[in-house]
């Protein structure tokens, strides 16, 4: 198992070298649960991402015209990886929505919840 996980790592790794287009920092303004919104940076150039909130930093895993794939960085992603991904506007028909925010739960099979009410503004660049 533990080798599989290694070899899950640098696929990862593989798949997060690949994504890195253009360098760009990318802002974005999500909220859930009608609670005060919280800002996330999405920096293409070093593929992290930080949060205005203090929360849990994050690892780019890719960056499309339809979202933004981030690992969430935490000890406890050992046997399963915590992802998150953030929709992006510039996929829509009509970019002026906002785009959603779910958690991907990865494991052996996988799964995909959205986070209650999670929603997500890009702001600036395209």
């Amino acid at each position: 198992m533990i080798k599989a996980l290694k070899l899950c790592g640098v696929l990862l790794c593989a798949v997060v070298l690949a994504s890195t287009a253009h360098a760009e920092v990318l802002s974005f303004q999500c909220s859930w649960d009608q609670r005060a919104p919280l800002r996330i940076e999405v920096d293409t150039s070093t593929m992290s991402a930080s949060r205005d909130d203090g929360g849990t930093p994050y690892r780019v895993i890719k960056v499309s015209k339809w979202g933004v794939w981030l690992l969430v960085d935490q000890p406890s992603n050992v046997i399963a990886a915590a992802v998150q991904m953030i929709e992006r506007s510039s996929g829509f028909d009509d970019p002026s929505g906002p785009g959603k925010w779910v958690d991907v739960s990865i494991s052996i099979t996988g799964s995909v919840s959205p986070i209650e009410g999670g929603k997500c503004w890009e702001r600036g660049g395209r």
